[in-house]
């Protein structure tokens, strides 16, 4: 088994960590999740750029945005080597993100949703979310109950947790 972890730094360093650092996934079963790129080395180390935008794009292939939102897309940097699961983490986050938005969006600030149908649709894909590999293969148990807990307030009306979510984790810029 193999702790994966980012070799970058940069802006969202406390994100990538909390996606990368926090799990353990072996190469094989980090390479069976992100399906081939090319850009890897033999024993499924360090991936360049161009291999984790691929990753990127295989898991942004799979999963729907909120209307009017689009992908940002996986910024590559010249020399920047990550682990496997850079790129799907950061797809997997931006998914999380929009949709944690668009749910605390058609929330509003009172009890009730301000518009139930736009809520109810996001808080479905956000029940998702648990079975994404950002959370399976990427995230500690803590981090998982955290997410869960949150979810569970917001099913109850509560955006209060989501909106923290968000302030902390969705607003700096992704690596790549």
């Amino acid at each position: 088994m193999k702790r994966l972890a980012v070799v970058a730094l940069g802006p969202a360093l406390s994100l990538t960590l909390l996606l990368t650092g926090c799990g353990k996934q072996d190469a094989d079963a980090a390479a069976a999740d992100t399906g081939t790129v090319t850009g890897t080395d033999a024993g499924g180390g360090g991936m360049d750029g161009e291999a984790t935008a691929a990753e990127y794009d295989l898991a942004t292939a799979e999963l729907s945005l909120p209307d009017e939102v689009s992908w940002r897309g996986y910024r590559i940097e010249e020399g920047v080597v990550s682990e496997p699961g850079v790129g799907l983490g950061n797809a997997h986050w931006e998914w999380l993100c929009a949709w944690q938005t668009e749910w605390v969006d058609a929330h509003g600030e009172g009890p009730e949703p301000a518009e139930p149908e736009r809520a109810g649709d996001a808080l479905d894909q956000l029940r998702v979310a648990p079975d994404l590999a950002v959370f399976t293969e990427y995230s500690d148990e803590g981090t998982r109950e955290a997410y869960a807990e949150m979810l569970r307030r917001a099913e109850t009306g509560d955006p209060e947790g989501m909106r923290r979510d968000i302030d902390i984790n969705c607003t700096a810029e992704p690596l790549g």
